[in-house]
């Protein structure tokens, strides 16, 4: 092997050996920082009482209904109940009403089952600030008794008017839309397999100005239920906007004792503009 042979290989082996020196200083340099580094902080945790289950607005809680959940200490609300606080919070919270549906795993908070000892039961799940207003219903006038407790509907109002010519006629209005059902007569939930209830009263939750607009329309003439889709947004949007007003359709349900404005009644191919309110 010639000279230059030989000094390139010992080059190259040398070269290799600085490498895995340097590879293995370099990695157990690494081994040694990983290994002198704190550990992360360990979370700190609490358990606050959660829904076991599905739970429908007005449901009478149980012990069972409840059960503990492990959250994290820094993430706790002030107005959720701990175990450390109160240890026998299923049994002390049984008999409790449920304003609110509840999904399991959710935490309990005393704003979400409410005590109704003292009050009704159904001054107990009304949302604060509105009103339970009943309205006569029959099969008719109450979707063939398919209006279930918690339901959604539209709520139409049919009137006589007369013409300039004194000819009565009818006209029929929806004054209010997505309003929510709390009970049909005195059944405030749908119990076992049933899914009708032929009642003849419906009890709605409404705002008091809604509360108005219903009373006039019950006075004007017959007041027909119309059932709702039960879509989650419609539902949302519609609450939000109860306390400006914005679930009353036909504003004309003034506080002059009826239907105001002019209504156009087509008759064998003439149109014909009536006043509203002429009973």
């Amino acid at each position: 092997m010639s000279p230059a042979r030989i000094t390139v290989l010992i080059v190259a082996i040398g070269a290799a050996a600085l490498a895995v020196f340097m590879s293995r200083g370099l990695f157990g340099k690494g081994s040694d920082e990983a290994a002198a580094a704190p550990p992360p902080p360990a979370v700190v945790m609490a358990e606050v009482l959660v829904a076991a289950a599905n739970v429908e607005p007005g449901h009478v809680m149980t012990p069972a209904d409840y059960r503990w959940q492990k959250w994290p200490e820094s993430d706790l609300a002030p107005n959720l109940i701990t175990r450390a606080a109160m240890p026998t919070a299923a049994e002390a919270m049984a008999g409790r009403v449920a304003r609110a549906p509840l999904i399991p795993g959710e935490p309990i908070s005393p704003e979400k089952v409410i005590d109704a000892n003292g009050g009704s039961y159904m001054s107990a799940i009304i949302k604060p600030g509105m009103r339970a207003v009943a309205v006569s219903i029959s099969a008719e006038t109450g979707a063939g008794g398919f209006i279930l407790p918690n339901d959604r509907v539209d709520v139409i109002v049919t009137f006589a008017v007369r013409n300039d010519r004194g000819e009565q006629a009818y006209a029929a209005e929806t004054v209010l839309t997505n309003i929510r059902v709390l009970a049909i007569d005195q059944a405030e939930r749908e119990e076992g397999e049933e899914n009708a209830i032929v009642g003849k009263t419906a009890t709605l939750e409404l705002t008091a100005q809604e509360s108005e607009v219903l009373a006039l329309a019950s006075a004007s003439g017959t007041v027909s239920l119309a059932l709702r889709s039960l879509t989650p947004a419609e539902v949302a949007a519609a609450d939000a906007g109860a306390a400006d007003g914005g679930r009353i359709a036909d504003p004309r349900f003034g506080a002059d004792g009826g239907p105001k404005g002019a209504i156009t009644v087509i008759r064998y191919g003439l149109s014909t503009t009536t006043a509203a309110g002429g009973r």
